[in-house]
């Protein structure tokens, strides 16, 4: 038995000898071969789409019937109720397994039979490998292969059988489908081996065919491309192992590939498949500052045609991108980004330069830089306000402008080149203005001491002076404020204010507190009262007066005279309680009023007749006379004209006044929103009457508006109580009442009160 031979392409003359000796045979064997279609000359051959019948639980079409080579065939399965489509099968009358993707695949220059599987629903179709049987029938034995979905199996070495020769692997048991190691496995395949007596010698022709890769670059030999015209018929010795040999072609290398056993019935054929050679497209940016944004190198194949990238060059700082070029001066092959083209990859590596143009908007940068507000003239230490992008000639001069900025004045700046590479800034500068700020005391008798006026800066914050301010009689000085009236920002004397300074000059106003002092009022060395006086302004007399049982108060004392109470108060002062000491005959009437307050004392001679002070006045009452109040407040009337015979307090006495309700007049809310009132004398009864086709939800009533009534009924009566707690005079009752659809209705009357 002959050996697996694994055959390379060979250049050179035995390459020449072999081409040679090859074509002959083709030539001598011409009359041997045959093709599926018979397509005439002047259009290209087309190719029949065949589909099987009886395909089990479901159907296959195709998006056309007979094609040319080359052209993608759309495949569709539809599935029987209760199952669900797993895979296709494509092969082409030779018996090659074609490759599928997504439903598609490329028409090989050769008639197609289209299958398809389907399974029941819910089954496992995770079977993605099959096994590979081999069934010798000989002397020795071949272990199986397991082989995943769509890959092929491997060539075993030849089984031995004694006294016969090895003559092929076939698919079924009679011998009449020879198989091919180039098929792709999508089932459990059972392979049976030929034999024929040594005896024998039989000369069989084989075919050898050569397929070259798609311009695409699919790796499934099942979309190689038939080179039919380079369709060889050699021949052998039956059992022997052929010795096809691989052919030339530019652009193509080819695979490694096994050589089969001629089989005696002249099946046997030897597919020789040939790649397109691999190249790489090379972008070179053509400018060694700027880095490629898109990939530098590209991997493609002869014969392909390329897009070329336009797009995702990136940028140039200063030019723009115009297209490629074969040349790195532009004097080769120009591709325009204007006309954006491919490329046709020869059988060498390509180098794309990029051509540039210059650009018309390179960008700068202007930087606008403010003064801090501690006033440095160190231009280092200005703080960057602002930035600006802007565009022009790539070396041409800048058009930068200086801003405006409330508070600053820019320096002068010179403008500069325009930078390919928009590294160019130009720096503006803005000093902070300068302004006044001015003390003003804001009196005439008041010194100041701070400085009258200092410079300050735009925007600075400066920490007031309040230390250094004079004095105003009578007044504490409080703080500065913007306005002399003290309407304006102020700046409390804490020794810690400070103002940040406007675009403008600035006047602060101190600002006087009037001072105020304590009027301390001593009884026997005990404070009675105490009243806080504002300086110029005068105290003023305790309501009370203080009491002891031996004597009465005569006057508030100061400094050994009696305080007059129109003396201005400039200072603190105290004074003293001065005493009317009794005599043995006297005594101390002290009235009070109805409060307890002591309103008034006099001394008495005992038993003689009272002078009566000025009648108190109380509005809604009389004064009815003096009374005296024992331990549990029970009053007794005292006739003055008696006298008293000791030290008597009395109280004020009232009589209510008669009240009447005069001239009630019934007022009329705006129409549509008015409620009827109705007055009863005898009663005091006010009456509101519910408008016709109204239901109201809330009722309440009012007099004199801020007095609520508490009623929440529809009547509201004026009672002595309500009529003693408010002014004699024109007086008003109202009443609000809410209907169910929310809207708010009132009614009103007024009425004059008499006491």
């Amino acid at each position: 038995m002959k050996s697996k031979k694994v055959c390379r392409i060979q250049f050179g003359l035995a390459r020449a000898v072999a081409l040679f000796l090859a074509a002959a045979i083709v030539f001598l064997g011409a009359v041997a071969c045959s093709s599926d279609s018979g397509g005439g000359n002047d259009e290209p051959a087309k190719f029949s789409v065949n589909v099987e019948e009886n395909i089990e639980y479901g159907k296959v079409t195709a998006n056309t019937t007979s094609v040319p080579a080359g052209t993608e065939i759309t495949l569709t399965a539809t599935p029987d109720e209760g199952y669900e489509f797993t895979s296709f099968s494509v092969k082409d009358s030779d018996g090659n397994e074609i490759e599928v993707t997504d439903g598609k695949f490329i028409m090989p220059a050769k008639n197609v039979t289209i299958s398809a599987i389907f399974n029941k629903k819910n089954e496992s179709q995770n079977n993605t490998v099959f096994t590979v049987t081999f069934i010798t029938n000989g002397d020795s034995s071949v272990e199986s292969q397991s082989v995943e979905r769509g890959k092929t199996a491997k060539m075993p070495n030849p089984p031995t059988k004694e006294g016969f020769k090895f003559d092929g692997w076939f698919l079924d048991e009679e011998f009449t489908q020879n198989f091919s190691f180039d098929t792709l496995i999508t089932s459990d395949v059972k392979l049976y081996a030929k034999w024929l007596e040594k005896s024998i010698s039989i000369e069989a022709f084989y075919t050898v065919k050569h397929y070259q890769q798609p311009a695409n670059g699919s790796k499934s030999l099942s979309n190689y491309m038939l080179m039919e015209e380079d369709t060889q018929k050699l021949s052998g010795e039956a059992g022997s192992t052929t010795e096809a040999q691989a052919k030339f072609y530019a652009g193509f290398t080819v695979i490694d590939f096994e050589q089969g056993t001629i089989s005696s019935n002249g099946n046997t054929v030897v597919n020789i498949y040939y790649d397109r050679n691999e190249h790489k497209i090379t972008y070179d940016d053509n400018f060694d500052d700027e880095e490629l944004l898109l990939p530098k190198q590209m991997t493609t194949r002869f014969g392909a045609k390329e897009s070329l990238n336009y797009t995702t060059i990136g940028k140039r700082a200063g030019y723009d991108f115009s297209g490629w070029n074969t040349a790195k001066d532009g004097s080769g092959t120009s591709y325009s980004k204007q006309k954006p083209e491919k490329i046709t990859v020869g059988d060498a590596d390509i180098v794309l330069y990029a051509q540039w143009t210059e650009r018309t908007d390179t960008k700068y940068t202007v930087c606008h830089y403010q003064q801090p507000s501690d006033g440095s003239a160190n231009l280092t230490d200005y703080k960057l306000e602002e930035s600006q992008s802007l565009y022009g000639t790539t070396n041409s001069s800048t058009t930068a402008e200086a801003k405006t900025y409330e508070g600053f004045t820019a320096n002068k700046f010179e403008q500069s080149v325009i930078a390919a590479d928009g590294s160019t800034v130009i720096n503006i500068y803005y000093a902070r203005n300068s302004h006044t700020l001015t003390y003003n005391d804001g009196v005439e008798d008041a010194t100041i001491s701070v400085p009258k006026s200092v410079k300050v800066l735009y925007g600075s914050s400066q920490e007031l002076a309040f230390a250094g301010v004079g004095e105003k009689t009578g007044y504490t000085f409080t703080g500065w404020n913007e306005n002399a009236d003290g309407t304006g920002a102020q700046y409390s004397k804490n020794g810690t204010d400070s103002i940040i300074i406007p675009d403008s000059d600035v006047i602060l106003y101190a600002q006087w507190e009037i001072n105020q002092y304590t009027v301390t009022f001593e009884v026997d060395g005990v404070t009675f009262e105490e009243q806080a006086v504002y300086y110029n302004t005068t105290a003023v007399r305790p309501a009370a007066v203080p009491t002891d049982d031996n004597k009465i108060f005569e006057a508030w004392w100061y400094k050994g005279d009696v305080f007059d109470f129109s003396t201005p108060i400039v200072s603190g002062i105290e004074l003293s309680c001065h005493w009317k000491t009794l005599k043995e005959n006297q005594a101390i009437v002290t009235y009070k009023d109805e409060t307890g307050l002591t309103k008034e004392q006099e001394i008495v001679t005992k038993n003689e007749a009272i002078t009566s002070p000025e009648t108190p006045k109380k509005d809604g009452y009389s004064f009815s006379g003096w009374v005296t109040r024992d331990v549990d407040g029970k009053e007794s009337k005292i006739n003055l004209a008696t006298g008293i015979s000791e030290n008597t307090v009395l109280y004020y006495s009232w009589t209510a006044n008669d009240i009447s309700i005069l001239d009630v007049t019934l007022e009329t809310a705006p129409t549509g929103n008015s409620i009827p009132l109705s007055y009863d004398e005898t009663t005091r009864t006010f009456s509101a009457q519910v408008p016709a086709g109204v239901t109201l939800s809330f009722w309440q009533w009012f007099v004199e508006e801020e007095i609520q009534s508490g009623e929440t009924e529809n009547t509201f009566t004026v009672t002595d109580s309500l009529l003693k707690s408010i002014p004699a005079g024109i007086r008003h009752v109202t009443v609000y009442a809410k209907a169910e659809d929310g809207s708010l209705l009132s009614g009103s009357a007024k009425f004059d009160l008499r006491k």
